[in-house]
């Protein structure tokens, strides 16, 4: 099963102007979203934990860059409140709000 890509949600320039780079930011599409969700929340049950992007286990590490991809988008206030709901509600287990306070 090929695994679909990310969508993109906003292009804006880099943060320094002498760099003048482009940066993509995305946001996990609707569909795996709402199966990764699923997946955090029986990994978090499971492990107790936030899975590690840079883990030797693939499905670790998918799962790990998911989670730094959500962080990202969310800590730029770029991410949908259906997304946020739909996170609460799938993954009840990870505290979004309480994540992107530390």
């Amino acid at each position: 099963m090929a695994e679909q890509r990310d969508q993109e949600l906003v292009v804006g320039e880099g943060a320094s102007p002498q760099k003048k780079r482009k940066r993509v930011f995305t946001v996990p599409a609707l569909k795996p979203f709402d199966e990764r969700a699923k997946e955090l929340q029986q990994w978090l049950n499971d492990h107790g934990l936030l899975p590690w992007k840079r883990s030797c286990d693939q499905k670790e590490a998918r799962l790990g860059r998911w989670v730094e991809a959500v962080t990202n988008v969310s800590l730029r206030r770029q991410l949908d409140a259906s997304y946020l709901e739909l996170l609460s509600a799938l993954c009840p287990a990870w505290d979004l709000e309480a994540h992107l306070r530390q």
